[in-house]
């Protein structure tokens, strides 16, 4: 693409008239199309148009705008000798002009000239004396934007002057369009992995709450009979491994079926649930805490022996000597203990561990038996 408008534009600098001659500009053209490889910087590269637009004419300087038709401005995405972004009116200004009628604007005297927007000199104090503006056109012929040089030194702007910016401008506009393509691409793609990362957010979010739900009871939420089989696996693999010791206190409410058939399953449940919350206060981080079935607990205790887990389940014991719910007053548990032996499989150390508790509804109830 630059290639052939190089090539347009040796044509036009044939004329020898200007203030700068045809073999100057056409050393200036070729650095320009050397120069342009090296750029990678989308500003700099819009920059470096911009300043070879104003060596080209022999203009103080140039700015290149883009032209917002909903908003019906155009914004400089540069202006030489400015480092704000300066925005005029559509309908008040030569650039303006330039993009809505798509026809070239030349100024001559541009106090005296209906179409100048004077806002911008007033702000910038800068004097602006001729201008020459060319619309930029995209591949579908819709207006980009607009090119501006100001102030030709020493005349006026010449047909050789719009030829070689009109030439020029296709350049600036294919590196627009391009532009504003990759910013759209690039725009439609962040919004894509935006989306992606919160529809990931979303699903880990669910994947999260069908895990605590497939692990969890419904009622307490501790863990259920599914997650202590699986914490217990993990757990005797590891005394298979490292003999590190272990204990497990299973637990049952006394006369528990009372309390539904006096004051209802909602009461019931409400025990429950306050139970469950007076144990945890009780119990170490390393505890896995779950409900067995019905009314019936259990407590895995790595690194505890008999002696400690006994310690242990007196303070969970005792923590029930005030009342958990207003209608039901006070409950009591019956706890059974057992600590892993070397002979033991997982189905022996739970048959000893049932038999504990057994053994203490057998005695009297809310009471606590450890086996031997």
């Amino acid at each position: 693409e630059f290639r052939r408008v190089l090539f347009r534009s040796l044509i036009v600098l044939e004329n020898k008239g200007s203030v700068m001659n045809a073999e100057n500009k056409l050393s200036l053209l070729w650095d320009f199309g050397a120069e342009l490889h090296k750029v990678h910087d989308k500003k700099k590269l819009i920059q470096y148009c911009a300043d070879t637009v104003s060596k080209l004419v022999n203009a103080d300087r140039s700015s290149i705008f883009l032209y917002n038709k909903e908003e019906n401005e155009l914004w400089t995405v540069h202006a030489e000798g400015l480092n704000e972004e300066i925005r005029v009116p559509a309908n008040q200004s030569v650039v303006g002009h330039a993009a809505t009628t798509k026809e070239i604007q030349v100024v001559v005297d541009a106090y005296n000239d209906f179409r100048f927007f004077h806002k911008t000199d007033q702000s910038t104090g800068y004097q602006t004396h001729n201008i020459l503006a060319i619309p930029l056109e995209d591949s579908q012929g819709d207006v980009l934007g607009v090119v501006e040089v100001i102030n030709k030194l020493e005349t006026i702007f010449s047909p050789d002057d719009v030829k070689a910016v009109t030439l020029l401008g296709e350049f600036i506009s294919y590196v627009l369009e391009n532009q504003l393509f990759n910013e759209a691409m690039e725009s439609k793609v962040n919004k894509r992995v935006e989306e992606i990362k919160t529809l990931n957010k979303k699903l880990q979010h669910k994947v999260e709450e069908l895990t605590f739900v497939s692990e969890h009871d419904k009622l307490t939420k501790i863990y259920n009979r599914v997650k202590i089989d699986t914490v217990v696996n993990d757990i005797f693999k590891k005394w298979n491994q490292t003999l590190h010791i272990f204990s497990i206190v299973l637990f049952d409410i006394d006369d528990f079926k009372l309390v539904n058939d006096r004051y209802g399953h909602f009461v019931g449940d409400q025990v429950l649930c306050a139970l469950t919350e007076r144990m945890k206060a009780h119990l170490p981080k390393h505890a896995f805490f779950g409900r067995w079935g019905g009314e019936e607990f259990i407590l895995l205790l790595p690194g505890m022996d008999n002696q400690k887990s006994y310690a242990l389940t007196s303070t969970l014991r005792q923590s029930l000597n005030t009342p958990l719910n207003k209608e039901a007053g006070i409950i009591s548990c019956s706890f059974g203990i057992a600590t892993i032996r070397k002979s033991d499989s997982i189905a022996s150390l739970f048959k000893r561990v049932d038999e504990a508790m057994y053994a203490a509804k057998t005695c009297g109830k809310n009471c606590i038996r450890a086996d031997q």
